[in-house]
């Protein structure tokens, strides 16, 4: 029923800039209604997004962010869940725009050598 109601709310919004998701388990069917649908009707017009104490399951809850062509600002906050294999994804992709990434209090070291690198590469 909750993602069902955020994915309805993130979908009505006219190009949405700014999006931060705060407190959820990505079981699948939030990973359907939030990741799939809705945050995929906004990736034109996205610039940030911050996730905060969020349990990433699998590497397809991250796959929609690499499609996010506009991503300026990409944060995870007290996520859990996100192993070395899941952020593959995010590693591997080319984030023409992005210009800060942050990790906070989330252990992959994949993830945390990626927003060293970026940083170092935007400044």
């Amino acid at each position: 029923r909750q993602a069902t109601a955020l994915r309805f709310l993130i979908i009505s919004q006219k190009s949405l800039k700014s999006l931060k998701l705060t407190g959820y388990l990505c079981d699948s069917i939030f990973l359907k209604y939030v990741f799939q649908e809705a945050i995929s009707s906004q990736i034109n017009s996205l610039r940030y997004i911050e996730f905060q104490e969020m349990w990433f399951k699998s590497k397809e809850d991250l796959v929609v962010l690499t499609f996010c062509f506009n991503l300026e600002v990409l944060k995870f906050n007290w996520c859990w869940g996100l192993t070395n294999d899941l952020v593959k994804v995010l590693v591997d992709a080319k984030f023409l725009r992005l210009k800060v990434v942050e990790i906070k209090g989330c252990s992959p070291w994949d993830l945390k050598v990626w927003a060293e690198a970026y940083q170092k590469f935007k400044n």
